[in-house]
C-alpha cells in the first residue's frame, strides 16, 4: 500500500516553521553583539531547517518518478545523510561568521542640532555566500518539485510542494532585497 505523505516530514516542517517564526522575535530589541549573533544564528539556522523536510519530500518524489514500479513509500534513511549535510554546511558557515566578523558597528549621524548614535549589525561579505547557499537550496527544491509535477495526485502532494517552494522563494527574495537594500 502506498502512503501519500509522510507525517514525520510534515511534522518536522511545521515544527521548524514554528521555530523560525519564534526566531523572528529576536528582531526586537537593541543591536548588541549578543543580539546580532542570536539573530544571525536563529534566523538562518531555522530557515535551512525549514527547507530540509521539503527537500527530502521532493527528493523522494523525484526518485519515484524515475522508478516505474514505485508502489511503496521510499524509506527516509538514504535522505538522512543529505539532510545532515545541508544542516552541517549551514552550521559551518555560521561558525565562520561568528568568529570572523565584528557583530556591531557604531554609526554617528550628524544633523544640524544633534548627533545620533546608532549601532548596526554587520556580517561582512560572507553573508552573500550564505544567501547564495540558501537560494541554491530553494532552487534545488523548486526544480525537484517541478520535475515531479506530473505524478498522480493520489500518490504525492507535489503541487503543494511547488507552492511551498515558490512561497519560500518569494519571501526569501524579498528578505534579501530588504537586507541588501
Amino acid at each position: 500500500e502506498f502512503v501519500a505523505s509522510d507525517q514525520r516530514l510534515t511534522k518536522a516542517f511545521l515544527l521548524s516553521c514554528a521555530l523560525l517564526n519564534a526566531a523572528s522575535l529576536s528582531m526586537i530589541g537593541p543591536n548588541t553583539n549578543a543580539m546580532c549573533l542570536t539573530r544571525m544564528w536563529m534566523l538562518n539556522f531555522f530557515f535551512v531547517l525549514t527547507l530540509v523536510p521539503l527537500l527530502l519530500k521532493s527528493y523522494r518524489s523525484y526518485k519515484m518518478v524515475g522508478n516505474k514500479s514505485a508502489t511503496t513509500r521510499r524509506r527516509l534513511v538514504p535522505g538522512i545523510p543529505f539532510a545532515m549535510s545541508v544542516v552541517a554546511v549551514e552550521l559551518i558557515m555560521l561558525l565562520i561568521f561568528t568568529f570572523a566578523y565584528p557583530k556591531t558597528e557604531e554609526l554617528l549621524e550628524y544633523d544640524e542640532d544633534s548627533v545620533t548614535h546608532r549601532e548596526i549589525c554587520t556580517s561582512g561579505g560572507l553573508i552573500l555566500v550564505q544567501m547564495c547557499y540558501q537560494v541554491g537550496l530553494i532552487l534545488a527544491g523548486c526544480i525537484l518539485s517541478f520535475k515531479t509535477r506530473n505524478i498522480k495526485m493520489e500518490y504525492q502532494d507535489n503541487q503543494q510542494l511547488i507552492l511551498a517552494f515558490t512561497n519560500i522563494a518569494l519571501v526569501r527574495g524579498l528578505t534579501i532585497v530588504v537586507a541588501l537594500g
